[in-house]
């Protein structure tokens, strides 16, 4: 991703409880990558957006080879700045199997970019984190990315204010 960028694999939390196993993903991606991960939870976890969350989620994905997340409009802002995603399509919330979000006809576009994958298990997910950490990105495939992004940044209805610190950053 550039000079200097450490390997970092960034889990961002959800809004909703339909991703149970949230802590647990990072305990298991902590013990496989000591010292690599960064659970950022779900502003709205803590009770607030603020402008300052925002900037720090800006830093965080520039430092970042992967996001790990079951659905988030952080999957936009990290392929805005050519991060790759993993998505976790496996366990339960509490409205019970609930982590296909990536079929939905919202997200099923985007897990079809390049650089995004999906993890259907625990063993699958820390394979994938481990594939980005030691791979090096294909930059062809990092700039579509980053064009599937910009479209949905600047079509998709309420979003366009909250990423845009990210839009300026992919310039």
């Amino acid at each position: 991703m550039g000079v200097g960028i450490v390997n970092r694999v960034l889990v961002a939390g959800t809004t909703l409880h339909f991703w149970s196993q949230e802590r647990e993903i990072v305990v298991i991606l902590s013990r496989e990558f000591p010292g690599e991960v960064v659970h950022r939870p779900h502003p709205r976890r803590g009770g607030s957006w603020q402008w300052s969350a925002m900037m720090e989620l800006k830093n965080q994905l520039t430092q970042a080879r992967c996001v790990v997340a079951a659905f988030s409009t952080v999957v936009i802002e990290a392929a805005l700045l050519g991060c790759p995603t993993i998505l976790v399509g496996f366990g339960n919330g509490e409205q019970g199997q609930a982590l296909n979000h990536w079929s939905y006809e919202h997200m099923a576009g985007i897990a079809s970019w390049p650089l995004i994958r999906i993890a259907k298990s625990e063993s699958q997910l820390v394979a994938l984190v481990r594939e980005r950490l030691t791979s090096q990105l294909n930059e062809h495939d990092r700039a579509e990315l980053r064009r599937l992004a910009l479209r949905v940044a600047y079509c998709a209805p309420g979003i366009q204010e909250r990423i845009a610190e990210a839009i300026e950053a992919a310039r």
